[in-house]
């Protein structure tokens, strides 16, 4: 799809052209790939992007923001306060209004405010379309203080901890009340916006997928030992806790299997522990942090995925974990809680099997010896992540929003 023209009309000093500048917490982040394959979407179908990556990460097509450059603020900070003193005053009042839900998310609300106001003067000199910020957190921050000081419109996407997380991000209400739309990947989000107040025609869900589906998984004519894969950063949302505990009942049912934890995080010790205690070492491999490459290798080994996934105690929350839909997409039914967005894509009996504790531990065994619902439940799976889960027409969808104003 070649590129729209440029905005028509404008005085000269005022015309976007049709860039848009995406600005990312960390790009490319190695736990949120489907990041990168939004963006290979994005540019397939012709939107022209420029990405900004304000901690950390970086490449060849990345502009990476250094923390030294914060130094800059001596220079810029009083010249932002001597050109929009109205517009920093309404941010210091809103920042000492609003309940901070973590120290972490008043941290990164604040780099991406430093960020805009060292750069805010050379990005109003691209003239971008506008602002896509992948994230409510530091992302949004940035691209709603643009705005208030250049005047660059801006959307935005709000998805899983940034919505749930200590009640949401610091200043949600604020970035969600200029964004021309907020964009959400499930239904849990969206609904989640509506309840904060977001009016329903500025909420657009869209949903993450895959630029290129793997081959059907073949079912093993013999599941047993039954091959169990589950994938997810070690954190008290992703459940590990309930995972070891259905893998204990799965085994204390007489279940043989052979499972693989790919992931890697604060949880993990805490995790591997609790394996032990179970007397579960001997079946249980952690193979740590992977690339996608890998996953996809561990897809085609498993026989089942098995996710567990929790409401933590700050209220965070997994919406719809990708490694759930890929695991659909490659053939490998599903096991799950029915946390977040997981039910919107794992119908329970057709597209995946719903349960927690005992119930997914029957789950697992049932994969392991009725054919039937391991057939039905691989084209269930499959039927749901071609009509929902496929990059390329979600990104067109998203694209056109992009230009729509």
């Amino acid at each position: 799809m070649p590129p729209l023209p440029p905005k028509q009309g404008l005085p000269a000093e005022t015309v976007r052209t049709n860039r848009v500048l995406f600005i990312c917490t960390t790009y490319p982040a190695p736990t949120e790939t489907f990041v990168q394959r939004e963006v290979e979407a994005l540019r397939a179908a012709g939107t022209e992007l420029d990405i900004v990556s304000v901690w950390g990460g970086g490449g060849e097509d990345v502009r990476r923001f250094r923390f030294w450059e914060l130094a800059k603020l001596f220079w810029w900070l009083p010249y932002w306060l001597a050109r929009r003193p109205a517009v920093l005053s309404s941010l210091m009042q809103a920042m000492i209004l609003r309940p901070m839900p973590t120290a972490l998310n008043a941290g990164e609300n604040l780099l991406g405010f430093g960020f805009v106001l060292i750069h805010a003067r050379g990005i109003r000199r691209r003239r971008y379309h506008h602002v896509h910020a992948a994230w409510a957190g530091l992302p949004a921050a940035a691209a709603w203080l643009l705005d208030r000081l250049i005047g660059l419109p801006y959307s935005m996407g709000a998805h899983a901890y940034d919505l749930f997380e200590g009640g949401g991000d610091w200043l949600l209400a604020e970035k969600v009340g200029r964004a021309h739309f907020v964009r959400t990947s499930t239904e849990a989000g969206r609904q989640r916006l509506l309840r904060a107040g977001v009016p329903p025609d500025k909420v657009v869900l869209i949903r993450r997928g895959l630029v290129r589906f793997p081959p059907l998984h073949p079912m093993r004519p013999s599941r047993l030992p039954l091959r169990i894969l589950a994938v997810g950063r070690f954190v008290e949302k992703m459940g590990y806790h309930a995972l070891v505990e259905v893998l204990g009942q799965a085994r204390a049912d007489g279940l043989e299997f052979e499972a693989r934890l790919i992931g890697d995080g604060p949880k993990r010790r805490l995790t591997e522990a609790r394996v032990a205690a179970r007397g579960l070492a001997p079946c249980v491999r952690f193979e740590g942090r992977q690339p996608f490459a890998r996953v996809l290798e561990a897809l085609e080994w498993a026989d089942v995925l098995l996710f567990t996934g929790v409401v933590a105690r700050n209220g965070d929350r997994a919406g719809l974990p990708n490694a759930v839909a890929e695991a659909m997409a490659a053939g490998v039914p599903v096991v799950a809680s029915r946390v977040g967005g997981v039910a919107e894509a794992v119908s329970h009996g057709h597209s995946g099997l719903l349960g927690e504790g005992r119930q997914a531990a029957t789950a697992l065994r049932l994969l392991a010896t009725d054919d039937g619902v391991y057939q039905r439940l691989q084209k269930g799976g499959r039927e749901w992540t071609l009509s929902h889960f496929d990059a390329a027409a979600n990104m067109r969808v998203l694209r056109e929003k992009f230009y729509a104003f």
